[in-house]
């Protein structure tokens, strides 16, 4: 089915619409579809009328007023997600939690690491509501969630950066990078949440009788007999949760050596200047090195290499100094040489640049994200031999 029909047909209408805050960002015209059906619309006077209404209104008791602007005045753009019903929802759909609603979270959530991985910036969507979408308008919003919503208080974010018009087609291909790399299109599919829901209901079910296996109680019947009906439900619930965490933390993070790498990038981004400096070259570390031997030489020469493929010696050897550099900050930081305030901030910017750099690289190339995902340890060693003897 064709975009304008899906968006135009009766059970295309249904978006999780999520209102984006503190994103500063100059393009002139919403944007098509983008991978998975996403769209980021801009935000007209209609719009955020409705989302005040809404937000500010019937769910005005649940927001804390001195920070929530209730007339969304920060709000330039706006996410529009639609997840198809799943055929089956997990065995816990009672207790709200479904597939539909944890892959609408993750889609949200993985489009705006997009976006930070191409530009310093605060945006976050703390708040969506459901609604309807229409020649690349709202036309309708209503049922606000609210339980994402703690604050739209910005983030850190140190040296905040403007999105301009050429960073669209960027922004656009580390998203499709990001959509492999998560499998977030798996995620969406029926068949993947059948058995998924089934493997996780086996999970939880173990985890719940495993406290009583030494007295010798091995069924659900058991159980119950002892802790009764709501006892079971309690903890059935959450072991449930816990296991679709976990298995959900894996597939996003630690399934592959640049899933690994994101996770920190994301976890560290808008943490105190210590920590975020050293989470980038964490995430560097991860990316660049397989062994401890000349860690400084290795991880410079490999990233002047992979982000400058395509560049002059002259821009080559610009960025091996400039991560030569990060690296040997990091050691003076680490072994208690030097604070972080005493690293010079330049040196912390260029941190910042070369990690979203590579980040961006490995997510925008076929290649490169085979061999940071897919590819064996040897095939990984292989390649970076051929680049530090190049």
């Amino acid at each position: 089915m064709r975009n304008e029909e899906a968006e135009n047909s009766p059970s295309g209408n249904d978006w999780s619409i999520y209102p984006i805050f503190h994103l500063d960002a100059k393009w002139t015209n919403a944007t098509d579809y983008l991978e998975l059906g996403i769209r980021l619309l801009k935000a007209d006077r209609a719009s955020l009328k409705m989302l005040a209404e809404v937000v500010g209104g019937g769910a005005a008791p649940l927001i804390f007023p001195d920070s929530f602007d209730p007339a969304c005045g920060d709000v330039c753009w706006i996410l529009a997600v639609r997840v198809p019903e799943p055929v089956q929802r997990v065995s816990a759909a009672e207790i709200g939690l479904s597939f539909k609603d944890r892959v609408e979270t993750a889609i949200a959530q993985s489009f705006l690491t997009s976006l930070k991985l191409v530009r310093s910036t605060a945006a976050i969507c703390p708040v969506s509501c459901s609604g309807v979408v229409r020649e690349s308008r709202i036309s309708e919003l209503r049922d606000v969630n609210c339980d994402i919503l703690t604050t739209v208080e910005s983030p850190r974010c140190d040296w905040p950066e403007s999105f301009e018009d050429e960073d669209w087609r960027r922004i656009k291909e580390v998203w499709s990078g990001l959509v492999k790399v998560r499998r977030l299109d798996h995620w969406m599919t029926a068949p993947f949440q059948s058995e998924f829901s089934s493997r996780l209901d086996i999970l939880a079910v173990k985890r719940v009788l495993a406290p009583f296996k030494t007295l010798k109680i091995d069924s659900r019947d058991k159980v119950e007999a002892i802790i009764g009906e709501d006892g079971w439900n309690h903890r059935y619930r959450e072991a449930f949760r816990a296991e679709f965490q976990e298995e959900e933390d894996l597939t996003f993070n630690a399934s592959s050596r640049i899933g690994r790498a994101i996770g920190v990038f994301e976890e560290g981004v808008h943490l105190p200047q210590l920590h975020a400096f050293l989470s980038v070259c964490l995430v560097l570390e991860t990316l660049l090195t397989t062994d401890s031997q000349e860690v400084t030489h290795k991880l410079a020469t490999r990233l002047a290499k992979i982000v400058g493929d395509e560049a002059g010696p002259e821009v080559k050897r610009g960025l091996y100094k400039k991560a030569k550099d990060v690296y040997r900050e990091r050691s003076h930081v680490v072994h208690g040489e030097k604070s972080v305030a005493q690293v010079d901030e330049q040196v912390r910017r260029n941190a910042f640049a070369l990690t979203r750099s590579l980040l961006q690289k490995i997510l925008r190339s076929e290649k490169y994200l085979r061999l940071f995902t897919v590819a064996p340890k040897g095939e990984l060693d292989e390649f970076f031999t051929g680049l530090d003897l190049g």
